[in-house]
């Protein structure tokens, strides 16, 4: 068999393997939205037949059965859209085609952030320690050896907060220590535990890294001071002219007394006009609740405004043209007490694009129609996460 003949095999035997896991991805992803249905079901809004009909012929083509209860769930937080996308058909064929996975271990790393934004000037908080596959680094990437506490220590300097968190495989925040010094030593937030590097290797393995915790603008403070309160930016570098646009965000904001804004961890979204910077007057949660009040503020009755909105679009922008090979960044970006932009990690997986659907309207807005072409002449590129070959 002749090398062209093996590539078409090997593509052949990826795409079926692809479509058996996607198959099994849209089985989890209908268990979980008929749950959150019950809730949104309570809503007032529900949508005709000939909605429903709209809907699927605009998401069929793709490979996979239009599913319609995404529409009707979201047409019951914004205004009704036949864009609405498909979460399982956003995972399975557009965040596969737009994000390849090839390629996605080196770019999802983060403790290659470093390197791979390099070309911005403090756009990461500051390093301090770093494991790689089992070995140990300091902030520039050179080789530790015979590593104690003592030396751990040293690293961490004159900080007074510092963060530790996996580099691989996460989400959600879990994983995630805060640690304060307090007589010399360093002492988990939650446990209260003391930093030991024994720990940490057997707690977060081969890949981790330790940076200082940045303290959030006075804005972003206001709605939850004991969490960073993150800003939540999806980029999208077109396929019809390659430039970079930041096309939906959201606020993740922290319930009280959380150290973390993950809505999996208790915290609250809310939707952010991406021309203006201003925030919506609802929220919605995880669980698909819609309220107008967190924290103590009640947001139907105030405006708030996002500061610097076009510098921060401008900084998501130049992420997501460093980041070559993936065309779409879910971006977690913080203001620090200097008021500047500092990026926290992006997904090229997973994307959450509900956090989207529920606060702002679809996904990819404007560029629905160019991503859905696109997808469908290159459906038969798709490759799961998992290669065989």
């Amino acid at each position: 068999m002749n090398l062209k003949k093996q590539r078409k095999l090997i593509a052949k035997i990826n795409y079926a393997y692809a479509r058996l896991i996607g198959l099994g991805q849209s089985a989890v992803y209908a268990i979980k939205y008929r749950k959150l249905f019950k809730i949104a079901e309570k809503r007032d809004y529900k949508p005709t037949k000939e909605e429903i009909k709209a809907y699927k012929k605009r998401w069929s083509g793709l490979g996979y059965r239009v599913d319609p209860i995404y529409y009707r769930i979201f047409s019951n937080y914004v205004k009704p859209d036949i864009d609405i996308v498909p979460e399982d058909i956003s995972h399975n064929v557009i965040e596969t085609l737009l994000d390849p996975p090839q390629y996605r271990g080196y770019y999802s790393d983060k403790n290659m952030f470093d390197k791979i934004l390099s070309d911005i000037p403090n756009a990461c908080p500051q390093t301090l320690f770093r494991r790689i596959n089992g070995f140990y680094y300091d902030a520039n990437y050179r080789s530790l050896l015979h590593v104690t506490d003592d030396l751990l220590y040293s690293f961490l300097g004159q900080q007074n907060r510092i963060v530790v968190k996996p580099t691989i495989d996460t989400s959600s925040g879990i994983g995630v220590h805060f640690y304060e010094k307090k007589d010399g030593l360093w002492v988990d937030l939650q446990s209260q535990h003391i930093l030991k590097l024994d720990d940490l290797d057997r707690d977060l393995g081969d890949n981790y890294i330790i940076q200082q915790a940045m303290c959030q603008s006075n804005f972003m403070a206001q709605f939850n001071p004991s969490s960073i309160n993150t800003l939540r930016l999806f980029t999208y570098r077109s396929v019809k002219d390659d430039q970079v646009y930041v096309i939906n965000s959201v606020l993740r904001i922290g319930k009280n007394g959380s150290l973390v804004d993950n809505a999996h961890q208790g915290g609250a979204l809310i939707g952010i006009n991406i021309e203006t910077g201003e925030l919506n007057h609802f929220m919605v949660d995880q669980d698909a609740k819609y309220f107008t009040e967190h924290n103590g503020i009640d947001f139907a009755k105030e405006k708030f405004v996002i500061p610097d909105w076009e510098r921060i679009k401008e900084f998501a922008k130049r992420i997501g043209e460093l980041n070559v090979y993936h065309r779409c960044l879910n971006l977690d970006i913080m203001i620090d007490e200097n008021n500047n932009p500092r990026f926290i990690e992006y997904n090229l997986t997973q994307m959450g694009i509900w956090a989207y659907e529920f606060n702002t309207g679809p996904c990819y807005g404007e560029f629905t129609d160019e991503v859905i072409e696109y997808c469908r002449q290159h459906k038969h590129e798709v490759k799961s996460e998992y290669l065989l070959l």
